[in-house]
Order: structure tokens, then sequence, then C-alpha cells
């Protein structure tokens, strides 16, 4: 499962000065009036919090399937975990969800459990 990440070992942000010009019109309104990008110390807290509320969706996932064995349920049960999107957090200069077909948007988190499947859980 995932494990918390301390500030000094998140990744890099990805292009944090990429230029805004030839981007779409939406990546520069959010530029101009969406949520500032913090000074480097307040987003790697912000990135560490996001990971952190990842790694918490594993311990609850770890508790869901739990539940499941003690009802007898688990060998019987498809659970499938998604969200509408991910968050920029700083790459590309933007910090929020939009109309970015980046990494860091459009890879939202997704976790399946297939009890026909060999294995633990795959995390996507």
């Amino acid at each position: 499962m995932s494990q918390v990440l301390e500030v000094g070992k998140l990744p890099e942000v990805i292009a944090p000065n990429q230029p805004f010009e030839g981007r779409p019109m939406a990546h520069e309104s959010e530029h101009r009036w969406g949520p500032k990008i913090p000074a480097k110390e307040q987003l790697a807290e912000w990135r560490v919090g996001y990971q952190a509320t990842i790694a918490l969706i594993d311990l609850q996932l770890d508790s869901v399937l739990d539940g499941l064995e003690e009802c007898d349920l688990r060998k019987d049960t498809l659970v499938i975990f998604t969200s509408d999107r991910s968050d920029m957090m700083g790459d590309h200069g933007v910090m929020t969800k939009g109309a970015y077909f980046y990494d860091a948007c459009t890879r939202g988190p997704m976790i399946v459990y297939n009890p026909d499947a060999a294995g633990p859980p795959r995390h996507h």
C-alpha cells in the first residue's frame, strides 16, 4: 500500500515555469485568476498532504476488504474505487483540476479488487 512521502522525498514539480503562451485559454485563466502557487515550502507541505490522502484511501480500502471478509462476502464482491480527477499541485504552473491533459490531472486514482483475479489488489 502507499506510504506517506516526506517532503524531501517528493517528486519534483513538473515544468513549474512553463510559459503560458500557446496553451489553452483555461490555462491562462487559472494562471491569472485561479489559486496561486504558494512558496516552495508551502507547496511541498500541500503535496505531502495530497500524498497522505492517497495513503488514507489505501488504508480505508483495507478496512472495506476486511469488513467484507468478516461478513464472508469478500470472495463474491468486486470493489472499484476511482476519483473524478487529480489536482495539478503546481505542475505546469497551475494548481487545480481543469482542462489539462497532463498526467497529473488525467491519471486520477483507481483501485480495483477483483476476487476472481490472482494476487492482492492492484493500484492504477
